[in-house]
């Protein structure tokens, strides 16, 4: 795409808009070799740098989806923490939880499924 155009002898500007690159979200840096890595080639290495096998962070739904085999069942999925002891710090536990049920859109920090793992049934859990 030019970043100017030629009209009639005089040079126009090109829009900001049309100047952006579009490569947003299509690249990641490795935070341990600072490799530049396509992100579907990231996601298809199962989050492991393809240069240096650093292991990125996963959240919990997907670790599980990595370890069963296919289809898998959740379980305590209602499942929901409280705050008997009115706990109060820097700011208090109950605005924590919302704050991190928002981030997760998970009702806890823990997920647990049922499901095979190379064949066998079995019932895992995974922590956010």
């Amino acid at each position: 795409m030019p970043w100017f155009r030629k009209k009639k002898g005089k040079i126009e500007p090109v829009s900001d808009k049309d100047r952006v690159v579009r490569t947003e979200n299509v690249f990641v840096r490795c935070d341990e070799c600072g490799a530049h890595l396509y992100k579907k080639e990231l996601e298809e290495n199962l989050q492991v740098c393809v240069h240096c096998n650093f292991h990125f962070r996963i959240d919990a739904v997907t670790r599980v989806k990595l370890l069963l085999d296919g289809a898998y069942e959740t379980y305590d999925d209602a499942l929901k923490s409280s705050d008997p002891l009115g706990f109060v710090d820097s700011k208090p536990y109950v605005d924590r939880l919302a704050a991190s049920q928002a981030a997760t859109n998970l009702s806890d920090a823990i997920v647990a499924a049922a499901g095979t793992l190379d064949g066998r049934r079995v019932q895992v859990c995974g922590m956010d």
